[in-house]
């Protein structure tokens, strides 16, 4: 499904008067459809740019990206239209990242509730599945209709962790899943995985704890 052919990322520091930095060093791997891949090395390493650029919040410097979507057909997301990127997002693909960026005035509800609305569902259907997802990952009544902005960090990340799952990707991107989790919440999220895995969703992983990574990956990459 996922074919990363050579990619690379430099990034330029303009407060080192322009001095390239080369963030991610050529790599290819692939990820055959509905099994999961765990990218493995030390920090500083290049994985979560890896991530980026396949999502296109990064513009790789060089490689292929190749993508085998429903949508569009067989696209190279390195060189991808942003508009085309943005129909991926909607209908195809999900992330995981380690911060939560949401609008400020939205509650937790409507955000997690975003990503079906997008996609057509009526909004009553939409925030009622919202807040299935949130009550099992353990946010708190009261919480539902507070702004995330408000929340605690574990907190926050299990709202993120809802909005990536609830519209069930074809592709899925973790960047550290867990790490601002206690393990109760842990079990849960690595349950909800698991099914969306079982229901044939693809998975390009990061984890820093090594259990859960091989628990959940079905091959591990070492970069």
């Amino acid at each position: 499904m996922l074919q990363v052919d050579q990619l690379s990322k430099t990034f330029k520091v303009h407060s080192l008067g322009g001095k390239e930095i080369l963030g991610v060093p050529p790599c290819s791997f692939s990820v055959e459809e509905g099994k999961s891949l765990a990218l493995s090395a030390p920090s500083g390493r290049g994985k979560s740019s890896i991530l980026k650029c396949i999502y296109r919040s990064y513009l790789p410097s060089s490689g292929r990206i190749l993508l085998q979507s429903r949508s569009l057909g067989p696209v190279d997301l390195a060189q991808l239209d942003e508009h085309d990127v943005l129909t991926l997002r909607e209908e195809e693909m999900g992330y995981v990242t380690q911060f939560l960026r949401v609008i400020p005035r939205l509650s937790a509800i409507e955000v997690v509730a975003d990503p079906l609305c997008r996609r057509g569902v009526k909004r009553a259907e939409a925030e009622a599945e919202a807040e299935r997802l949130l009550r099992c990952l353990k946010i708190p009544e009261p919480l539902l209709e507070a702004s995330p902005i408000t929340f605690s960090g574990g907190e926050q990340q299990r709202v993120n962790i809802a909005r990536a799952l609830i519209a069930r990707p074809r592709l899925l991107l973790l960047d550290e899943p867990t790490a601002s989790l206690d393990r109760e919440s842990v079990e849960r999220v690595m349950d909800m995985l698991n099914d969306l895995k079982a229901s044939g969703s693809t998975m390009l992983m990061i984890f820093h704890d090594k259990e859960l990574m091989y628990r959940m990956a079905d091959e591990v990459m070492e970069l």
